[in-house]
């Protein structure tokens, strides 16, 4: 059977109604620093910067991460990503934001 991957705003939805689980603000600070640097750099965004930050979905950090994108065609226009960073696992998901 195959499995659909699960999409950013998928695992936000499965993710909203969790608790958070106590840490010193060392802890808490350290965790921001090492979601920040992540999402960053899986944003492939230059000059990028953290916008938004939210660590309410259970097991997660959300960020919003803004730069500029590198490849020529794009011809230095801005981008902003979106960045769910897995606390267990220590790994990223990003997409672009849906248009308005």
């Amino acid at each position: 059977m195959i499995m659909p991957r699960l999409s950013l705003a998928g695992a936000l939805a499965l993710t909203a109604f969790g608790s958070a689980q106590a840490s010193s603000p060392a802890d808490w600070a350290k965790l921001r620093k090492d979601a920040e640097a992540a999402c960053i750099k899986a944003s492939g965004l230059t000059s990028a910067r953290i916008t938004d930050y939210a660590d309410l979905f259970q097991g997660h950090v959300v960020l919003a991460v803004e730069g500029v994108h590198p490849q020529k065609h794009m011809q230095g226009a801005k981008g902003r990503m979106l960045c769910l960073y897995d606390k267990r696992t220590l790994t990223v998901e990003t997409a672009e934001p849906a248009k308005r």
